[in-house]
């Protein structure tokens, strides 16, 4: 099942706040076709302002967690889209929040 198929939202887990904004996430597996078996975890990062009910599917690589202090450069980056090719990773955040500084 892709992640496009079910509320996002609703299946994720709270992991903590920034002020007004909560950081969630949920997980997707991808399955081998020929024995049904989890062969990759894929993190989806959602982002949800308490306050407006605004809520970012942030553009992160699924492959790694987002810590309180990325989620915080996220934020006041207004939770940027991509640079290149692929989603954001840690380093690629650090930088931007370096060059709005």
């Amino acid at each position: 099942m892709g992640y496009l198929e079910y509320d996002r939202a609703q299946m994720a887990v709270e992991r903590f706040r920034s002020g007004n904004w909560v950081y969630l996430q949920a997980e997707d597996f991808e399955f081998d076709e020929a024995g049904g078996r989890r062969t990759c975890r894929k993190i989806l990062h959602i982002a949800v302002n308490a306050d407006t009910g605004r809520t970012v599917d942030v553009d992160f690589t699924p492959y790694a967690d987002i810590t309180p202090e990325t989620f915080e450069q996220l934020i006041a980056l207004d939770f940027p889209g991509r640079q290149g090719l692929g989603p954001l990773d840690a380093a690629e955040v650090d930088a931007l929040a370096r060059e709005v500084a």
